[in-house]
């Protein structure tokens, strides 16, 4: 019984690490392998658009204020960047409530210090 609850308790710590890694990093990486996109071209939309399409990634840009117009903009051309690389067409900015339990440790002044959003790969998509 010892060993069973042991087994359970490792396998929940490589879990819960794996998961608080991935979630640290500037961009989650993407299951799939598309080439990369143009970061010119890639819309930016603040609600899911009513094209069919697929979440490929989720991008973060930390150390911007998503309420300052000025480190928006900034965060934008980040989070362009990173989702180009990853193939995407668009990115939807995410409001920056919806993961305030991600980053455990963030003091509550520093809460809106990221901007992040999916990164998307529309179905059918011409340039």
């Amino acid at each position: 019984m010892n060993k069973v609850i042991l087994v359970l308790l490792t396998g929940f710590y490589l879990i819960s690490t794996s998961t608080i890694q991935a979630v640290e990093s500037s961009s989650v990486p993407s299951d799939n392998s598309y080439e990369p996109t143009d970061p010119e071209r890639i819309l930016v939309l603040y609600d899911n658009p009513m094209e069919e399409h697929t979440v490929i990634s989720l991008v973060i840009a930390r150390g911007h204020d998503i309420k300052n117009e000025k480190e928006l903009d900034t965060a934008i051309g980040i989070l362009k960047k990173q989702a180009a690389s990853v193939g995407a067409h668009a990115v939807i900015i995410l409001p920056p409530e919806h993961d305030d339990n991600v980053e455990l440790g963030t003091a509550k002044g520093d809460k809106f210090k990221k901007v992040s959003a999916k990164a998307i790969r529309y179905k059918h998509f011409y340039y």
